[in-house]
């Protein structure tokens, strides 16, 4: 099992790029008169009912985000990643729309982050999705606590991203792992892969 692939599923946003500050500056522009609001306040996923604007406010404003904002890259995530396509594939699974697939390419193609496959959710869960290209999963790394509960179902480790809005789980089946940077992440594959080795004794 030492040199066998293992199959990683990656999210993007709030994984490999900061999504979020770019969102935080969009919505400061769009209403300057509206409170001002910072990264750590957004403690839930769902964007709209934290900051409480309507549904088609906040759709607006991640379309702006994603179409027209240079999404900075999160600290260390294209060389982890490349390190780690080197030993396994690498599967980018995004909860992006299909018509934001162009931008997607052209973000992860400037930061040179190597995958197998891009995999656009839809409205459908990742792990829905990610079972009809493949039949397992060995490691997925997420953001969204609501995702990363329902990936653990099948996924054999779920890596947790730690952001504000999802620091809040109690993890009481302990299927998911938390992680606070891609130093850790690859610390945490590499634990995964010497776990699977025969023991000794």
């Amino acid at each position: 099992m030492e040199n066998e692939r293992l199959i990683i599923g990656v999210d993007i946003d709030g994984v490999i790029v900061d999504f979020i500050s770019e969102f935080i500056k969009a919505y400061h522009k769009r209403y300057p008169r509206f409170r001002k609001i910072k990264k750590e306040m957004i403690a839930r996923h769902n964007i709209g009912s934290i900051i409480g604007l309507f549904d088609e406010e906040i759709i607006d404003l991640i379309e702006h985000t994603t179409l027209f904002h240079e999404l900075p890259l999160i600290e260390g995530a294209d060389i982890t990643l490349t390190k780690l396509a080197e030993e396994n594939d690498i599967y980018i699974c995004t909860a992006r729309p299909e018509h934001h697939r162009e931008r997607t390419i052209d973000m992860l193609s400037q930061y040179n982050i190597p995958y197998k496959k891009l995999i656009f959710r839809g409205r459908n869960k990742k792990l829905e999705v990610i079972l009809k290209e493949l039949p397992r999963f060995d490691i997925f790394i997420e953001d969204n606590i609501a995702e990363a509960i329902h990936l653990s179902k099948l996924v054999k480790r779920v890596l947790v991203f730690r952001q504000p809005w999802n620091d809040n789980c109690l993890n009481v089946r302990k299927t998911l792992k938390y992680v606070s940077s891609w130093d850790e992440i690859y610390e945490a594959i590499g634990e995964y892969r010497k776990s699977l080795l025969p023991s000794l004794l």
